[in-house]
């Protein structure tokens, strides 16, 4: 009788413990004691999709290859809000640097969020090599004249449409990171020449 008696008393003390427990594991708050702070911590680490994230976390900064930036590039992101933003850059290529300014249109979506894009680009020769076998070939190919291949001196601008994809990491260790990847069709403003390619890239909001 006595063992039992202790058995039910056991089970009073720990019981209110294994249900705060698996309320922790829900994420929902809670009044149980011993159980507030740690849901609340829980709550906060997480966000419900993409658009929440950038509600929370309104500057972006990261590194992107390819696509408007040239080879390699560094991008910075500002939502203005969570479905919108303005992102721009500065990138490099084989004998060329790259600016560009680009507005970025958010769709609903969780992990996974496409986007609209519309950009301005400028990509400058410095001089320093001919640009006949440079990449990306299209701008040999297409856009600079046959001077401006030889010398390596030109001053392109181009406008370009992109659709793309970014995720985004929601929680844990790595909330804020995201990866995407784009194609763009870039076009001339000369001559309103055009080509498409692509681009892929990293971004950390905080």
């Amino acid at each position: 009788m006595g063992r039992a008696f202790l058995a039910i008393l056991v089970g009073l003390v720990f019981l209110p413990v294994a249900s705060g427990a698996i309320l922790v594991d829900t994420g929902k708050p809670t009044k149980k004691f011993g159980t507030k702070s740690t849901t609340t911590r829980i709550s906060s680490s997480s966000a419900l999709d993409g658009l929440s994230l950038r509600q929370e976390r309104r500057m972006g900064i990261g590194l992107a290859t390819a696509g408007s930036v040239g080879i390699l590039g560094l991008n910075m992101e500002l939502n203005f809000v969570p479905e919108l933003s303005l992102r721009t850059g500065f990138g490099i290529g084989n004998g060329y640097n790259t600016f560009h300014l680009e507005v970025r249109k958010m769709v609903s979506g969780t992990w996974f969020v496409p986007y609209l894009s519309g950009g301005f680009a400028r990509w400058t020769g410095n001089g320093r090599t001919n640009m006949e076998d440079v990449t990306p070939g299209f701008l040999a190919e297409k856009f600079l004249t046959q001077e401006e291949v030889v010398s390596g001196r030109f001053s392109q601008n181009m406008i370009y449409p992109a659709l793309g994809i970014q995720y985004f990491q929601l929680k844990g260790d790595y909330k804020g990171s995201s990866i995407y990847a784009e194609v763009l069709m870039m076009i001339d403003l000369d001559d309103f020449v055009a080509a498409p390619t692509g681009e892929i890239g990293y971004v950390y909001y905080f």
